[in-house]
């Protein structure tokens, strides 16, 4: 059995976690949820329309960024509305920028679709296997902050955790997104 890359790992663990509190908070009436954007994307030919979200009680959302140093960390988490539960069809955006604004060097940048939510295959730029491609038009990286822009890749199946992406399934990614970004506080 091969070992999750860091990076991978940390970010399959991200879209975890997120997926968890979604899905309680969808569970409970009492803890509502908040759209704060949106992910348009065409994958292998097919458009959707993915929501960020921000629950309040729990001061937490689903587009949040973190800095170390001088390199931040943005993830951002979409939600497809129309399949019927909150851990499935999710788009996750993850890239790390040195320096600030929309002109920062872009790295370590991951793609990622889960059909089935997390129990079953799902697609990924990998850990720097495909290229991805992320521009930003507008970077506010305030604790309430905004960004919006471009991204693009290959995202090939893979059909678990400790699997290695299948090279001979991939299909082409390109999208926009538009977003609050929140201030991760862990």
């Amino acid at each position: 059995m091969s070992q999750i890359p860091k990076c991978l790992s940390s970010r399959l663990g991200g879209a975890l976690l997120g997926a968890i509190v979604l899905s309680v908070a969808g569970a409970s009436p009492s803890l509502a949820m908040q759209e704060i954007g949106t992910i348009e994307a065409t994958i292998g030919g097919q458009s959707g329309t993915w929501t960020t979200l921000h629950l309040a009680s729990e001061d937490t959302a689903t587009a949040e960024h973190s800095q170390v140093g001088p390199m931040t960390s943005i993830s951002i988490q979409g939600h497809d509305p129309e399949s019927g539960s909150m851990m499935r069809n999710v788009l996750s955006l993850d890239v790390t920028l040195m320096g600030e604004g929309p002109s920062a060097e872009t790295f370590d940048s991951t793609l990622s679709l889960f059909p089935e939510g997390m129990s079953g295959p799902f697609f990924t730029s990998g850990d720097g296997q495909m290229e991805v491609s992320f521009q930003f038009d507008d970077l506010d990286l305030s604790e309430r902050g905004h960004a919006r822009g471009r991204f693009s890749g290959q995202l090939c199946r893979q059909d678990g955790m400790f699997a290695e992406p299948d090279l001979d399934d991939c299909r082409a990614i390109e999208g926009t997104f538009d977003t609050q970004l929140h201030l991760a506080e862990y």
